[in-house]
């Protein structure tokens, strides 16, 4: 399994964070500064341990004085590793329930084309704008087999801390990149895949659909549907089939459900 790479000096840190340092990682509960700084936080020691295990750059590991047995347990590297007080840690964590342990990891860039060449099977997250079903459907698409999860238009942040925990650690071993608009996902996508959307209108269930050697399937938001230009663009249209008792599925469910259907078809 790679190892993240470490950020470290030389010198031995002292394991007491600056204020400068404080300051900037308290920071990053809000997107602009994310972006601004490119650092994101994860934290529990599942998604710490994860983002170690990835090939992600990792800043800081940072730790409660009262949980310093992380230290040992997950075999934190000391050279970046510090030790906050309960108050301070606090102002770092967006959980209402701290573990203990958070990471400031590096924002990777990866080149778009080279990750679109390499796919075969894509889920695309079309304007969905909830956090939780995009964490959802990146952990659905790892599970499931896919090569590449593409966020289009206005979709939730992906290093968002809700989009992040629901990820479950799934943020590190999928590729995910950011499209501005419908168009520019046409452009790089429809002569290139079988476009193929998910929407409680189409005629055709999904049980009768059938191999796809290059499958982009499309998920679109609750409320809005799928945008109207990558609809037009569509080669197939698949509905769930489900009884009368609802009237629709949440779109992580019907997200999983499509992605479970296309990983099993041979």
């Amino acid at each position: 399994m790679r190892r993240s790479k470490i950020k470290s000096s030389n010198k031995k840190k002292s394991n007491k964070l600056t204020r400068r340092r404080l300051k900037l990682y308290a920071s990053l509960k809000q997107k602009k500064f994310r972006r601004i700084n490119n650092l994101f936080i994860v934290e529990g020691p599942h998604l710490v341990q994860t983002a170690i295990e990835s090939d992600w750059d990792i800043e800081e590991v940072i730790v409660k004085t009262e949980k310093t047995e992380f230290i040992r347990k997950l075999k934190l590297p000391e050279k970046i590793t510090s030790i906050l007080k309960e108050a301070e840690f606090n102002r770092l964590s967006s959980s209402k329930s701290p573990q203990g342990v958070l990471a400031v990891v590096k924002i990777k860039h990866e080149n778009i084309d080279k990750l679109i060449s390499k796919a075969r099977k894509v889920v695309v997250a079309d304007n969905i704008s909830d956090p939780g079903n995009l964490g959802t459907l990146i952990r659905s698409a790892a599970a499931f087999g896919f090569d590449l999860v593409t966020c289009v238009g206005d979709c939730a942040e992906i290093y968002n801390p809700k989009t992040v925990r629901a990820t479950q650690g799934t943020i590190f071993t999928i590729p995910i990149c950011e499209l501005n608009s419908p168009k520019d996902f046409i452009k790089k996508f429809a002569k290139r895949f079988k476009v193929t959307v998910i929407s409680p209108r189409a005629k055709m269930s999904l049980w009768q659909a059938p191999k796809i050697s290059r499958l982009a399937l499309i998920l679109g938001n609750e409320i809005t549907g799928i945008s109207p230009l990558i609809s037009a663009k569509a080669d197939f249209k698949f509905k769930i089939d489900q009884t009368n008792r609802v009237e629709s599925l949440n779109v992580a469910v019907a997200g999983s459900i499509a992605m479970y259907k296309f990983a099993r078809v041979k």
